[in-house]
């Protein structure tokens, strides 16, 4: 069983495709902020296709499209992403860059490749774990990793600290 096919593309807001793109104004046009310019924004795109899947495949997949697409809008301290198919409504969905943890995501059988996300996410700010799959070649790559440099850039990793077993610490605090 193959998975869905996956082709991605870097773009700037305004090559999204039509679907795609009106999702994103109508989400932009509803809050504050305008529709982002392509000097201080990154985007990509990434064009699903589950036509080739079995129908075993397809009800397993959970998506009723055959076609699909997801676009990605990093700004300076937002990330937005938006999921629209040809028979479901759009989604758009944001976060801001400092309530997230971005992780690189990659698995080889299937190849899948992307963002792997963790945050408070949305307007009432709900917890939230999820991917964001796109096809792994240099495109996504590099979006990923800019994704990745300017969240560690506002919400920096917490330091490492190495492990100590548990009876050491009262241990310590006896002597004092």
């Amino acid at each position: 069983m193959t998975g869905p096919c996956r082709s991605t593309r870097r773009c700037s807001a305004s090559q999204f495709e039509p679907q795609l793109r009106k999702a994103f104004q109508d989400h932009f046009a509803s809050r504050a902020g305008g529709y982002p310019n392509s000097q201080n924004s990154t985007c990509v795109e990434t064009r699903i296709d589950r036509s080739g899947l079995s129908r075993i495949a397809a009800l397993l997949e959970g998506s009723p499209d055959t076609t699909e697409f997801l676009g990605i809008i990093l700004t300076e301290d937002r990330l937005i992403w938006a999921r629209v198919g040809d028979r479901s409504a759009p989604v758009v969905t944001g976060a801001k860059l400092k309530d997230l943890r971005v992780f690189e995501y990659g698995t080889r059988r299937p190849p899948e490749y992307g963002l792997e996300l963790g945050g408070r996410v949305g307007d009432r700010g709900k917890w939230m774990t999820g991917k964001l799959l796109m096809e792994p070649g240099p495109a996504a790559k590099e979006f990923v990793a800019a994704v990745i440099a300017a969240v560690n850039r506002v919400n920096p990793p917490p330091p490492k600290r190495k492990f100590q077993f548990p009876w050491f610490s009262w241990l310590r605090r006896s002597k004092d």
